[in-house]
């Protein structure tokens, strides 16, 4: 509204009300009601029934660690060597006191009621174990009794020669040891009698005492026991060891309780590793598990665990895994097995490894073929490069004795003949990495196999397989894990006799041949055949392209290296494609049912906590899954990709001076023109079936590529196009060309195109155009054709990746023995088309930079044109790229570039109005500062630098003034599109979609503009500087803005003082001194006066009355 003719009267303070006067601005919120729950939900809570197993669990977990945590420290109090014995005896009598007040509770509930409840359960456990502290407390003091030599027994092997007896600090001999141990198991069979004799032990927690006293007796002593041993594993500790972990994996199997005797029975794998932590690691803890294992493999056969065998089974992978980890121990550590008076060494022929994966095999064997211990086998398999030289000559004859008889037993499991078969083949590798490893001199391993060994196991392996396969009794999937595990093996790549790898080449076309003669009935079946002929291509092409399918017979032609046995190969791979009986799955198919099957993703729920995985809605005709029809057609079948690629290897074989010279390329026709005709043959080409058309040619022409440019670069000073390359190059057109050509006639249907594919087709003939060998043939046609592509479709990401191309494609094009060479070579273009320049930091030449900058300006010209007819599925081509594309590509064609970046900047500012991109306008103020400075010193001679530097922001000035004015007249922002509505809290001037980002765009360009002419200190006589100050002054009092214009003294000054550089010899302060002093004065007189400009201002006045007092403020700042 328009402002008073006169200042309104200063308004009065008002008085605040706060929350402390009892009335607030915004009342206090309510709970939120959507948190609350709806009044007729119901909270159902589990009150009846049994206790599912995995609240069971945490109830038996959570009461176990309390209870061990007890135990830890009433154990302590019974080992610890800092008391009186005296003191024992009085924790011994209340420890079992205590016990016999529980167990007191526990025998009057079953004497009169015959009934248990559950918390009677709870204190028949406490009471077990206050009865076994009450019995180590009471045995530590009646051991001291016993030891004493002043006592009436004096037993004198409680004692150890180097600890005499004392009444404190004394600690009993390894005798101890076996007295804790008798009492434990006396303890042990007492406590079994009671529960189980008597019927007592009807609850769970009970057993899980009685069970778990044995193991917690010897964590707690752990090393109390070592120190009662002098630091090893004594025969008494050892001992003590095996008979407590029996003991308590016989009380968990008398318990009829799976859960405990999983718990107990782990705990017994484990202890000897524990032991051997504290050990002197001489091995004789680990020794310990020999015994235990034979143990654990007579209870785990017992019949009170059958109701539980899941359970059992599941447990036993911890058995297996203990195990494994006392063997990798022993070898690692170069331990020696302990058997009594047997010590068994690392070298000898049966180490102490080998034992342990013996007593594996033969104690768990009962249980094995019981179905408990399913993970004995794999572990086995598994644990064979564990096991060091020599002794593991004995365990893999074993091994390839014992995968034929679980294979063939009906009982055995499908997953566990699987996983020992896979595990066995992996085991295989790595044994033979190591022993090829060790064979060349990098170094020294352990699981080394040696002899003719080496070569019977691979054989022996997949004759296994293959004869488990033809049976049924193994998965093609398994076979075939097992079959790529052997082939990249040394054995079969690089070490083996060279009729190995050609038998095994052949038994894979056979068995290739195999699979495909036969009709297949089913999906499943087409599955097979396929996977198996993928599995076949791609072991023998790696054996092919290693150099082990090699002819050594001297008789044979050399054909300068071209082999032609594997050209013989790969004919008869594409013959079983051809004479199929069976509807092959081609690479998409293979694709698409990876995708397929790892569709289902897990989810979590956070209202519930639980993991759920969310499957399909609809279920699919297992004959026609949804997947069967995303092929990539008869061009991706593997019968056709594979033979080419062994073709191509054959080819590539051919030495590079018999290739450059010779005629050898053109066999890279017959390829080509299979693909072709596998296209061409297909009713309905899809654009899957291009793209991978487009990448095996890629594949088949990457190897011949690679020698050729060796060959031409290595011979850098040969002037002479060869015939080989001319060819080269156009074969690596022939198949594209003809491709394009047939879009462009629309030939394919457009319904059939997918983007993806299409990225995939056009990023795959950029890859073939970087085989170029001609030095610009191949890559400039294809770059055409893409490019081509690129901007009639808009595609954004061929955008980004065909400007790379050109700096990959580098100085290229001027090779010497080049076409462009041998065209332009002693002519004016060579300087201008082949000379070098640079795209950024990258070389290039010149003609590459000719090429991106065509290239860049059709991008733009189809931004300007997208821009003002937008497309309908609103793709649109990267305009910040295209500006920078051709930024580099002008840099890499001017001789002289320091106008480079000027006239670049003009002509991207003029692009971006056309195509209505509003963030060119952002930054071209500060581009033009930089670019004003190199093009103004090469234009006049003698500019200093702050000369330089005043001409710039001068000049970048009145151009960025120029640009606010078309803002503020909406010239600017013609072809910027619609204005669209605000969002809330969001406003970027860059790009100027809203009125406010428009308004806010055109007042950045206008100070920008004045502050640059404000800088322009030392061009003539810094008047420009005193002018924008003027100018600021003059502005923003018309449109009063009071903070500048309260700012506007500040700027007199620095004007002033400018000036007075040029004109006086006073102190540079001494005029803007005298002008602060000036404009102090006066907005002081101004403030006293209550000066009233015709500004804006709010009905009851108060902004006014705020500027006015910040106008004296700033006076008598200024003055002062």
């Amino acid at each position: 509204m328009p402002a008073p003719a006169a200042p309104p009267r200063r308004p009065t303070a008002r008085k605040t009300v706060s929350a402390a006067s009892g009335r607030l601005t915004n009342p206090a919120s309510v709970i939120n009601p959507d948190s609350a729950s709806d009044e007729n939900e119901l909270v159902q809570l589990q009150v009846s029934g049994e206790i599912p197993l995995a609240e069971r669990l945490a109830q038996f977990w959570l009461f176990g660690v309390a209870m061990l945590g007890l135990w830890g420290g009433l154990f302590y109090i019974a080992f610890t060597q800092g008391e009186t014995n005296e003191r024992f005896l009085l924790l011994g009598i209340g420890g079992l006191a205590t016990a016999a007040a529980f167990i007191w509770v526990v025998e009057q509930q079953r004497r009169k009621h015959g009934e248990l409840a559950l918390m009677h359960d709870y204190i028949l456990g406490m009471g077990l174990f206050f009865a076994a502290a009450g019995l180590f407390w009471g045995l530590r003091y009646l051991m001291a009794i016993a030891a004493d030599p002043s006592g009436p027994l004096d037993w004198s092997w409680l004692e150890d020669d180097t600890r005499p007896f004392a009444d404190t600090e004394w600690s009993p001999g390894a005798g101890g040891v076996v007295v804790h141990g008798v009492a434990a198991l006396v303890l042990g069979m007492v406590s079994w009698w009671y529960l189980k004799v008597k019927e007592t032990g009807t609850g769970m927690l009970s057993w899980f005492v009685a069970a778990v006293t044995p193991f917690a007796l010897m964590i707690v002593g752990l090393g109390t026991w070592i120190d009662w041993a002098n630091g090893g594993v004594s025969y008494e500790l050892g001992v003590t060891i095996v008979g407590l972990s029996i003991l308590g994996m016989w009380i968990g199997v008398q318990s009829n309780r799976a859960l405990v005797f999983s718990v107990v029975v782990v705990l017994a794998s484990f202890m000897p590793i524990i032991y051997e932590l504290v050990n002197d690691g001489s091995g004789s803890a680990l020794s310990l598990m020999v015994f235990i294992i034979f143990a654990q493999g007579l209870l785990a056969i017992t019949p009170q665990l059958a109701k539980a065998q899941h359970l059992v089974e599941r447990a036993s992978l911890g058995l297996v895994l203990a195990a494994l980890i006392a063997m990798a121990w022993m070898t690692g550590g170069d331990l020696t097995l302990h058997l009594g008076p047997l010590k068994v060494e690392p070298e000898h022929w049966l180490s102490g490894a080998a034992i342990l994966w013996m007593s594996l095999l033969i104690g768990y064997m009962k249980a094995v073929h019981m179905k408990r211990v399913p993970w004995m086998p794999v572990g086995l398999a598994f644990a064979l490069f564990l096991i060091p030289s020599p002794s593991n000559q004995l365990t893999w004859f074993v091994t390839l004795g014992m995968i034929p008889y679980l294979l063939w037993k009906p009982g055995s499991r499908a997953w566990v003949r699987h996983a020992t078969f896979i595990c066995a083949a992996f085991a295989f590798l790595v044994a033979d990495w190591m022993s090829h490893a060790e064979s060349i001199g990098n170094g020294q391993f352990w699981g080394t196999i040696e002899g003719p060994l080496i070569q019977i196991i691979p054989l022996a392996l997949l004759g296994i397989g293959e004869w488990a396969r033809r049976i049924n009794r193994i998965s093609g999937n398994a076979f075939r894990s097992g079959m790529i595990l052997v082939v990249l093996s040394p054995s079969m790549l690089i070490n083996a006799n060279s009729l190995i790898p050609w038998a095994f080449a052949a038994y894979l076309l056979a068995v290739a041949y195999e699979s495909m003669s036969k009709e297949a009935d089913n999906l499943a079946q087409r599955k097979e055949a396929s996977l198996t002929i993928l599995t076949s291509l791609v072991l023998t092409t790696l054996l092919a392209a290693t150099g082990r399918l090699e002819i050594l017979w001297s008789g044979m032609p050399e054909f300068q290296g071209f082999n032609l046995v594997l050209l013989i190969i790969a004919a008869a791979y594409y013959m079983v494609g051809m004479k199929s009986k069976v509807e092959e799955l081609d690479l998409g198919h293979f694709n698409a049912m990876a995708v397929a099957s790892g569709a289902n993703q897990t989810v979590f729920d956070p209202k519930t906590g639980i993991f759920t995985i969310q499957k399909e809605k609809k279920e699919e005709d297992p004959e026609n899954p949804a997947w069967l029809d995303k092929g990539w057609g008869s061009v991706a079948r593997i019968t056709i990709v594979g033979p080419l690629l062994l073709f191509a290897i054959s080819l590539a074989s051919v030495d590079a001076d018999g290739l450059v010279n010779g005629y050898w390329v053109l066999a890279l026709a017959i390829p080509v023109a299979i693909l072709i005709y596998e296209l061409l043959k297909m009713e309905n080409i899809k654009a899957e079936s291009r793209a991978m058309a487009v990448w095996t040619m890629f594949l088949i022409s990457l190897p011949i590529s690679i020698q050729l440019n060796e060959y031409i670069f290595g011979n850098g000073s040969d002037e002479t196009l060869k015939a080989s390359q001319l060819m080269f190059d156009f074969i690596l057109l022939l198949g594209p060309v003809v491709i394009h050509q047939m879009m462009k006639k629309g030939i394919f249907g457009e319904e059939l195109h997918s983007k993806k594919a299409d990225l995939a087709t056009l990023i795959g003939l950029l890859a073939l155009g970087l085989l170029d060998t001609t030095g610009g043939l191949a890559f400039f046609t294809l770059f055409i054709i893409v490019a081509y592509r690129t901007v009639a479709h808009r595609l954004s990401v061929m955008a980004y990746l065909t400007s790379i191309s050109l700096f990959l494609i580098s100085t290229r094009p001027a090779m010497e023995s080049g076409i462009l060479m041998q065209l332009f070579r002693d002519t004016a273009l060579e300087e201008s088309l082949l000379s070098t320049g640079w795209m950024w930091v990258f070389p290039v030449s010149r003609i590459v930079g000719w090429l991106g900058a065509g290239f860049a300006l059709l991008m733009l010209g189809r931004i300007i044109q997208d821009r003002r007819d937008p497309p309908e599925d609103d793709e649109r081509l990267p305009f910040i790229w295209s500006a920078l594309l051709l930024l580099v590509s002008l840099q890499s064609i001017m001789v002289h570039d320091e106008y480079l970046l000027l006239v670049l900047t003009t002509v991207v500012l003029l692009l971006g109005w056309m195509a209505g991109r509003m963030e060119v306008f952002s930054f071209a103020p500060w581009v033009y500062i930089i670019a004003f400075m190199p093009a103004l010193d090469a234009t006049f001679d003698g500019l200093g630098e702050g000369e330089l530097f005043s001409w710039s922001f001068l000049l970048s000035g009145i151009i960025t003034m120029g640009l606010s004015f078309l803002a503020r007249e909406g010239v600017l922002f013609r072809y910027a599109g619609e204005i669209k509505p605000p969002v809330d809290g969001s406003m970027s001037i860059i790009k100027a979609e809203t009125l406010k980002e428009r308004e806010g765009l055109q007042r950045y360009l206008y100070w920008t503009g004045l502050l640059f002419l404000f800088l322009s200190f030392d061009i003539f006589y810094g008047i420009s500087t005193i002018i924008a100050a003027l100018w600021v002054t003059y502005d923003s009092f018309r449109r009063g803005e009071k903070n500048i214009f309260l700012s506007t003294p500040v700027l007199h000054a620095f004007a002033l003082a400018n000036a007075e550089r040029f004109f006086t010899d006073l102190p540079i302060d001494y005029l803007g001194g005298w002008m602060l002093l000036i404009d102090g004065l006066l907005f002081s007189y101004l403030s006293w006066n209550n000066w009233y400009p015709e500004w804006e201002w709010s009905e009851d006045g108060a902004d006014y009355w705020q500027f006015n007092d910040r106008l004296g403020i700033f006076g008598v700042i200024y003055f002062a």
